[in-house]
């Protein structure tokens, strides 16, 4: 993992309230419950994101994959994205380009270079 990016993993809970507010809904979700469900994921998984995908149609959210590169990939797509790592750690992006835009714990926006393999 890298380090710099740390202030951008948010709790499951804090990252899904921050997209609920985009489509104006209320989600009532705890991190416990998240953990309980999701101890990896891996979308090379059919189990993992069939999973994924039902629990988000349950908040009334659907699910897909977004394939990208590097920031720039990203310009083209609603915004905001979650992105999700392997290891379950939550980032909210607002905005792509040759930096990408992400949502920190504290709510604030900050510019991010990313290096493009850890994107792959």
């Amino acid at each position: 993992m890298d380090k710099k990016l740390e202030p951008y993993y948010l709790s499951a809970e804090t990252a899904l309230s921050i997209v609920s507010k985009k489509f104006n809904i209320k989600i009532d979700i705890k991190e416990d419950d998240i953990n309980l469900r999701f101890k990896k994921y891996d979308r090379n998984n059919t189990d993992d994101s069939i999973q994924m995908k039902n629990f988000f149609l349950s908040l009334g959210l659907s699910l897909q994959d977004i394939l990208f590169n590097n920031g720039e990939d990203l310009l083209n797509e609603p915004m905001p994205i979650l992105l999700l790592t392997p290891e379950m750690k939550w980032m909210v992006c607002v905005s792509g380009g040759q930096k990408i835009k992400l949502v920190n714990a504290r709510g604030e926006l900050c510019y991010v270079e990313i290096e493009d393999e850890y994107l792959k």
